[in-house]
């Protein structure tokens, strides 16, 4: 099973894989280096990250619309989640701020 549906926002896959995918970005370009993990850990999980992007990007293409202009990556994460018909992982703070709009 490569791709499930859920309502829950928090059994998402496709929501914490990007968030996943958004804490190993953090690392690797805001981290100092003696405080962070082995380079194989993130070589590992970011691997990971890329072979179920190719997975499942096979039913969704890039966006144009990413939040920013990291890479190729993100516009294929952001389009998975688009074809998931999510919206971007939000903080809880807005969440609730959207929440109690509605």
């Amino acid at each position: 099973m490569h791709y499930f549906y859920t309502d829950d926002r928090e059994a998402a896959a496709v929501l914490s894989v990007a968030r996943l995918d958004d804490a190993l970005t953090l690392w690797q370009r805001a981290t100092p280096e003696a405080n962070m993990p082995g380079h194989s850990i993130l070589e590992n999980a970011r691997s990971s990250v890329q072979n179920y992007l190719d997975t499942v990007s096979t039913f969704a293409t890039p966006s144009d619309d990413a939040l920013n202009e990291l890479e190729a990556r993100r516009r294929t994460m952001y389009g998975v989640i688009r074809a998931d018909a999510r919206q971007w992982p939000s903080t809880s703070e807005e969440e609730d701020r959207t929440a109690s709009d509605e």
